[in-house]
């Protein structure tokens, strides 16, 4: 042994020699290597899913906070009318529920204590199975009233705004057509109630409209409900002939989207009310509904609201006979 390894010969392979590990031709053998950037990896890949889990709680946080203070807004302006209308008219529902006369509902009204919250008040607004139930206020622009409510309140809190008539009108409802304004609110307070109606069979169970004044009260019955484009000159307010004003009701009965049931005769329709609203869905459109006066309590409405009210009772003889 000692000779063969001086003279540099090979010593065969001992039996308990590890033997290498054979490779087909063109392979290479595979080496596995610890990677050194792994655990940097699953570091960044760890710290990157917190942000995100982070950012997903702090939006989901701040969307809670968005619905709350809209569902208290809507409740907190709902609130402020309630207060008012037990103020100075704690008797409404109860009087309309027994169709009392017109004259003495109207005189249920505190309008000194109205009037003392906001000198701006012309009138009190009720319609019948809706939440409507609301002051009516007048000023000399249609902007004050869409951010401010019947106390005074501005800002988030005030996002009802208040029912008012178009300074374009004369005060007092004394023109032909009549324009009050309301916000769509979702829940169906101010004019959000417009939206069901043109639903055929509410609009023909909700006729009735109570518009009660310091100087006169008016009992309304809707004929008419339309969607417009905000730009169109819809709220007119003053007509140059009797034609003119006659072509106009015409106009709007005749696109009426829902038909009114029993129909309202258009030649009595010698003065009336536009309810307009935003619609919620498409920007850009407003939700509108007309209504003729019917009766009236206004000294200068007597012979109008006279032959409106032959109209109707003829109407009505027509659908029992």
């Amino acid at each position: 042994m000692d000779r063969q390894r001086e003279y540099g010969e090979v010593l065969p392979a001992s039996s308990t020699q590890r033997k290498p590990p054979k490779r087909t031709p063109g392979s290479r053998p595979s080496i596995s290597c610890p990677d050194p950037h792994v655990p940097y990896q699953r570091s960044r890949r760890g710290r990157v899913s917190r942000i995100v889990l982070g950012v997903a709680f702090i939006v989901l946080v701040l969307a809670l906070l968005a619905l709350g203070a809209i569902v208290f807004s809507y409740w907190q302006g709902q609130q402020s009318y309630d207060e008012v209308a037990h103020e100075v008219f704690p008797t409404a529902d109860d009087a309309f529920a027994r169709e009392v006369d017109l004259e003495t509902v109207g005189n249920s009204i505190d309008w000194a204590a109205l009037e003392a919250i906001n000198p701006d008040t012309v009138g009190w607004l009720y319609i019948p199975g809706t939440p409507v139930n609301y002051p009516v206020v007048q000023t000399s622009n249609n902007v004050t009233y869409l951010s401010t409510d019947f106390q005074g309140n501005q800002g988030w809190l005030a996002q009802f705004g208040c029912i008012f008539a178009a300074a374009e009108n004369t005060p007092g409802f004394a023109d032909e057509n009549n324009v009050l304004f309301g916000h769509h609110m979702n829940d169906g307070s101010m004019f959000g109630f417009i939206e069901g109606l043109y639903d055929p069979a509410k609009f023909n169970a909700t006729r009735n409209i109570y518009l009660l004044t310091p100087d006169g009260n008016y009992r309304l019955q809707t004929f008419s409900i339309l969607t417009c484009n905000e730009n169109e000159a819809i709220a007119q307010t003053s007509f140059a002939t009797a034609a003119e004003y006659t072509a106009y009701v015409q106009d709007v009965a005749n696109r009426s989207e829902v038909v009114p049931d029993p129909a309202v005769d258009l030649s009595s329709v010698s003065k009336m009310f536009m309810f307009a609203t935003c619609d919620n869905a498409v920007k850009n459109l407003r939700q509108v509904l007309f209504a003729a006066v019917v009766e009236s309590t206004a000294p200068a409405d007597a012979s109008i609201v006279n032959d409106a009210q032959a109209a109707v009772d003829a109407a009505r003889e027509l659908t029992t006979s």
